[in-house]
């Protein structure tokens, strides 16, 4: 039974060291210039820049599956639809490269 069990989804969650919250200046700068396809969600009450990045292999029903990574202002991340840690690592090291190109002040440390 347990040699038929298959990682089929996992969820990463953390918090990136930001010195401020992502401030409206540097959010429209990452979303209008970032080349990763960001977009903002929930954006009245809690803003919540989302992106999507689709698989090229499909899933066990014949889907393409899809990697959602989400950042909250306050620096709050969620990576879901990842199959392994090397792959949530990957869209990790992504999102910290482009937020310290569009919107490097937000960091408390060098990164």
């Amino acid at each position: 039974m347990i040699k038929g069990l298959k990682i089929c989804n996992m969820v990463f969650s953390g918090r990136m060291g930001f010195n401020h919250k992502i401030n409206f200046d540097e959010m429209n700068n990452l979303l209008l210039n970032s080349e990763l396809g960001w977009q903002l969600i929930n954006e009245e009450i809690s803003p919540i820049i989302r992106r999507f990045v689709e698989k090229k292999k499909l899933t066990i029903h014949g889907k393409k599956g899809n990697a959602h990574i989400s950042i909250w202002t306050s620096g709050a991340i969620i990576i879901t639809g990842v199959t392994s840690r090397k792959e949530a690592e990957k869209h990790y090291l992504e999102t910290i490269k482009d937020l310290k190109k569009f919107c490097g002040r937000v960091f408390k440390y060098g990164l």
